[in-house]
């Protein structure tokens, strides 16, 4: 998946299969770029690959580097930001309730 203007960039690693009840996604979020994630069932990790990752859940931010990690709810919009000149590459694995 490609946003409308190419800044956010995901690719899916792992695609959802009803057994498993998970999918893993690579994500680059280009510089100065902020992506809004509508709520979506399940508990979502986020892994910092590479840069400086801002994430805004609920009004609540977290500022994330290079090798740290965060889980949430994703029963809430949920926002990605890139503050930065360089390029944000994270991880996202989407864990589904049975």
């Amino acid at each position: 998946m490609i946003d409308d203007d190419g800044n956010y960039l995901v690719y899916s690693v792992f695609p959802f299969h009803p057994e498993k009840k998970f999918e893993i996604f690579t994500v680059d979020l280009k510089p100065g770029v902020s992506h809004i994630s509508e709520k979506h069932i399940g508990e979502e990790y986020v892994l910092i690959q590479r840069g400086i990752l801002t994430l805004d859940v609920q009004g609540e931010k977290f500022e994330l580097n290079t090798d740290e990690t965060i889980k949430f709810n994703a029963n809430s919009e949920h926002i990605y930001i890139n503050s930065s000149d360089e390029l944000v590459r994270f991880y996202i694995i989407i864990s589904y309730p049975d």
